[in-house]
């Protein structure tokens, strides 16, 4: 409000300024017209007496007089001029305060933003540390609890978990024999397969219950495994009587 008002005093000033200048421009004019008029006199006349004479003798009396008047008046504009420049370095001044106190209150936002940048780039990092750590973690606890599962079986090993391309470990439940997954063995190896889950299920629970095997026309010695329980097998033969064999 105060710039607002010391602006409004300087372009009134101005105006003012402008208006006392034409009009001392124009009573100069008419001094020297007059004066003119007086040197075109012969100097020996004498105009005592004479009224038009006198009444021009008065009025260039009183043009002389506003001249000195008008003089005032550019003493007066120099000061005006004076107070105008000192107004306007006040408002200089202060529209670089205003400035200095807008870059400052900038700079400090800025300033502020970027710590808070620092901190939150801080929590992630740690963040991010204590993912990794978890999931090492839990890597080297699912292979252990890999290697203890299937510690248990002589023929079967279980894929409990599987790596994913972005570095985490899926859960699962897979079985395989020499590597090929059961569902790509023949008859032979998944009744092989089979009754290994049985025996070691057994042996866990001690539980011993008959175990009935069908289309055991593909097993032999060789690969049935040992079974601590009754076992009763069932094969396709070319007999044509129904024959039992007990082992």
């Amino acid at each position: 409000a105060a710039i607002k008002a010391a602006s409004t005093g300087i372009n009134s000033a101005s105006d003012k300024m402008a208006e006392l200048a034409l009009q001392s421009g124009a009573i100069k004019k008419e001094i020297a017209a007059k004066e003119a008029e007086l040197a075109a006199l012969p100097e020996s006349m004498d105009l005592s007496g004479n009224q038009e004479f006198q009444a021009m003798q008065a009025e260039v009396i009183a043009m002389e007089e506003a001249h000195n008047s008008m003089t005032s008046a550019a003493d007066i504009r120099s000061q005006l001029k004076i107070a105008i420049s000192g107004k306007n370095e006040e408002l200089l001044a202060v529209q670089r305060k205003i400035a200095s106190a807008d870059n400052t209150v900038a700079k400090e936002r800025i300033a502020e933003l970027q710590q808070e940048q620092k901190q939150v780039g801080q929590l992630i990092a740690d963040q991010e540390k204590q993912l990794y750590l978890l999931e090492q973690f839990t890597r080297v606890k699912m292979d252990m609890l890999s290697d203890k599962i299937n510690g248990r079986f002589k023929k079967a090993n279980f894929i409990l978990f599987r790596n994913q391309i972005n570095g985490g470990m899926a859960e699962c439940c897979e079985c395989e024999y020499a590597g090929v997954p059961y569902s790509s063995l023949n008859s032979g190896h998944r009744i092989v397969v089979g009754l290994d889950i049985i025996n070691t299920l057994q042996d866990i629970y001690e539980v011993k219950a008959p175990v009935f095997i069908d289309n055991a026309e593909g097993l032999n010695d060789f690969n049935l495994p040992v079974m601590d329980c009754q076992m009763v097998t069932l094969a396709v033969s070319d007999d044509a009587e129904l024959r039992v064999e007990v082992a």
